[in-house]
């Protein structure tokens, strides 16, 4: 066994690299997945059917880009796609608070940004779940995925209260800047 293998997975600086990456993103994604929402509400005085045409825009893509995304991921090196997925979600989500500063910002621009950003993050999950036994090995797969899942867990649990008080303290579309730094 080489010493790679009997060193613990969080002390390797490739996989300790990827995972706190992954946990920036994963608290990002909440803001976003908050932020939106709260910017058309806030901001924009958008309707309840907004936000329900808003959710299925985030996840809308999934079925397309789903079905396209995995032969281009599977013929691709990941982490290049993982690094343009987080970069296009970056510029994308930085056009909102730009647009909401000079006050043209609108119901188009926030669903637009939804459905981009959730395009993007299909692509990176996809990317994200092949790129991991290429990094660890498929003999550690499973405690890397418990520590990366474990990380999503503190996400879901703490990303919507940590969203809520950027919110409040800077406006929602200074936390949706805030958020498209995290995938920076």
């Amino acid at each position: 066994m080489s010493s790679a293998a009997q060193r613990p997975l969080w002390r390797d600086p490739d996989f300790a690299r990827l995972w706190g990456a992954q946990a920036v993103s994963s608290f990002g994604a909440r803001i976003t997945r908050e932020g939106l929402p709260m910017t058309a509400i806030l901001v924009l005085n958008a309707p309840p059917a907004v936000l329900g045409l808003m959710a299925s825009l985030s996840y809308g893509p999934a079925l397309v880009v789903g079905l396209l995304g995995g032969g281009f991921v599977d013929r691709r090196r990941r982490r290049p796609i993982l690094i343009a997925a987080d970069l296009a979600r970056a510029l994308v989500l930085i056009t909102v608070p730009i647009a909401a500063w000079l006050g043209i910002l609108s119901l188009p621009h926030v669903l637009a940004a939804a459905a981009l950003v959730g395009a993007a993050s299909v692509l990176f999950d996809m990317a994200d779940h092949a790129y991991l036994p290429d990094l660890v090995g498929p003999e550690r797969v499973l405690e890397g995925n418990a520590r990366l899942s474990a990380t999503e867990s503190v996400a879901e649990l703490g990303g919507p209260a940590l969203a809520g008080m950027l919110f409040q303290w800077l406006s929602a579309p200074v936390a949706i800047a805030v958020n498209a730094v995290t995938y920076l």
